[in-house]
């Protein structure tokens, strides 16, 4: 297992700024490697400043960086999403969901399974036709997943949502 991480950061505001600070001065096995934002003079200042080897205008470039491990992207509201491959780790698999109730953790080899877990919420749904979560929730998680897929397809392009 690999354990250090290579981490793109998309977009070099102020989150950005946080983000490589706290990982740079306390996480010092994981560092920014590569930094995009849509501003090529704050991104070659960004990558200046904070001494990232990296830097790209072009968001299908950034996340496609055969050396990634992780990218960060923020909305302008400050939700923060997190994506992290699994270069490494191959076979593991789970999830960190961080709200503004507390943090939930999935991991595959957990007892008893989450995914096992899951799978009786899914079950309960077919039978109640309740669903678990939220359908506001649902529909935010589906329009982020279609926005992240339909840049990748446009070559990164800035997607609104």
């Amino acid at each position: 297992m690999n354990s250090s991480h290579n981490i793109t950061l998309l977009g070099s505001g102020l989150i950005g700024m946080f983000y490589t600070l706290t990982l740079h001065q306390f996480r010092s096995r994981d560092t920014v490697k590569t930094v995009f934002s849509r501003s090529e003079e704050r991104v070659k200042k960004f990558a200046a400043d904070w001494n990232i080897p990296k830097w790209t205008t072009n968001m299908e470039e950034a996340i496609n960086d055969p050396d990634t491990d992780v990218v960060i992207g923020e909305w302008q509201d400050g939700r923060v999403g997190i994506l992290r491959g699994t270069r490494f780790e191959k076979g593991a698999f789970g999830c960190v969901v961080h709200t503004d109730q507390g943090t939930q953790c999935g991991v595959a080899q957990s007892t008893p399974p989450y995914y096992y877990l899951m799978l009786q919420e899914v079950i309960r749904f077919f039978q109640t036709r309740v669903s678990p979560v939220d359908i506001n929730e649902t529909l935010g998680i589906v329009s982020f997943l279609e926005a992240a897929d339909t840049s990748r397809a446009q070559g990164g392009k800035v997607i609104k949502f």
